[in-house]
């Protein structure tokens, strides 16, 4: 068994509860706890029929329940915090009950009330029955109003005794928060992240659509975000090798985890994976957001028709991003010139994926844009999503359409359901 020190919670421990990957083990780990629960006290038991409640057998049974005890929060905590409250019908019966009695076997009246909200939640879930977080409450009310119960003058009803319990224990406003904070959750709908393409602009989607989700809400409401992080690296690899195919199937694979995780939509953290969109769209039954959409959109909206587009080489050279913006009546213009495309993409692929922000490739790619400028571009797209790192809005006069912005926000909409067009 792991051990705690000083009540806290050491590395062992946390990589255990961060290693229980299935149900199975999961349940095992708990239904573990509320045996180590139950057990003490039956032991407790013995040691008081067998030598007396003063004896030293039971001061020695009692010493090693509140060990027992104390070691058996700090897990159940850090496992709420990392998987959240056992679910009835999948994790076994004594897995299910393992928080509960922990948390009840506790006097401390603070430690009691942040076990109910985790009770309370799981009681709305339908994990935790009535009478099981009635039994908990009646302890709460028996240990505040020193030893006095509830009386019942008519017949007896558990959502009658519930309610007398969350009156008389304050606890109202709780449950209202409660309440409020699971309402948000039921509204917002998850949104899976296809990310890795690089690391870098990843954290910069989680970044912006998480503060977007927090100043809509004007708390710290997170967002249902699931993210599966791509190999970029192998990415590149078939990228060189011209083995698209191969791409689209990492991308298939991906996004069928996320599928089963219940992503309800699907984003790609970069623009040159959506060369193979119509590939992996097609095998996949969740609908993807595309890039180029969003950035069309953010587009029109400045009531701009004349764009320039810097990206990967891919980008610039095909179709797949800059074709879709032209479908919406927006001239797409992008360097032709070998060099120039071959520097550009130089850029993106040995420095900017690195975090590696370089002066003179800054200017360099700032003149690329002013060139463009005198041709009659009227804005540029930041078509790689690297490029953001390095170009900023006051690096020039013309507006930037920055695709990691637009598309984290048109990601934000879907989450918030405020655009349902986008269905």
């Amino acid at each position: 068994m792991a051990s705690c020190v000083n009540n806290a919670i050491d590395d062992n421990m946390l990589s255990e509860i961060k290693a229980l990957d299935t149900v199975e083990k999961q349940s095992t780990y708990l239904s573990t706890i509320h045996n180590l629960d139950q057990d003490i006290r039956v032991k407790l038991n013995e040691q008081e029929g067998l030598y007396g409640y003063k004896s030293k057998e039971v001061k020695n049974a009692y010493k090693e329940m509140r060990t027992i005890d104390s070691e058996n929060l700090i897990k159940i905590e850090k496992y709420l915090e990392i998987h959240g409250y056992p679910k009835k019908g999948i994790h076994s019966s004594d897995a299910v009950q393992a928080p509960k009695l922990v948390y009840h076997h506790h006097g401390n009246q603070k430690i009691r009330l942040r076990g109910f909200r985790h009770l309370y939640k799981a009681f709305l879930n339908g994990d935790v029955s009535d009478d099981g977080l009635a039994f908990y409450l009646n302890r709460s009310y028996y240990d505040k109003f020193n030893g006095k119960r509830i009386s019942w003058k008519g017949p007896y009803r558990t959502e009658d005794e519930l309610d007398t319990l969350f009156k008389a224990l304050e606890l109202l406003p709780i449950i209202e928060e409660i309440k409020t904070e699971r309402n948000k959750q039921l509204s917002m709908q998850s949104l899976g992240l296809l990310g890795g393409t690089s690391w870098h602009s990843t954290i910069d989607y989680y970044k912006s659509i998480s503060q977007q989700v927090n100043d809509f809400y004007g708390d710290n409401t997170n967002s249902p975000l699931l993210i599966y992080t791509m190999n970029q690296s192998k990415i590149h690899k078939h990228q060189v090798n011209n083995e698209w195919d191969s791409i689209a199937e990492m991308f298939i694979e991906a996004a069928e985890k996320l599928e089963k995780a219940g992503a309800q939509k699907l984003m790609f953290c970069a623009n040159t994976p959506h060369k193979v969109y119509d590939k992996v769209q097609d095998r996949i039954k969740t609908p993807i957001l595309h890039i180029a959409d969003a950035t069309a959109t953010a587009i029109k909206q400045k009531e701009i028709n004349k764009v320039l587009f810097l990206g990967t080489k891919y980008t610039m050279s095909e179709p797949f991003v800059t074709g879709r913006i032209e479908s919406n009546g927006i001239e797409v213009l992008s360097p032709s010139d070998t060099d120039q495309v071959k520097e550009l993409h130089r850029i993106i692929i040995e420095e900017l994926t690195y975090g590696d922000i370089k002066e003179e490739s800054k200017k360099y790619v700032l003149g690329v844009i002013r060139s463009f400028q005198e041709k009659g571009a009227k804005g540029v797209i930041l078509g790689c999503t690297e490029f953001p790192l390095m170009i900023h809005q006051e690096d020039l006069e013309i507006p930037i359409f920055n695709t990691t912005e637009i598309h984290a926000s048109a990601g934000v909409d879907f989450i918030l359901q405020k655009d349902k067009n986008n269905e």
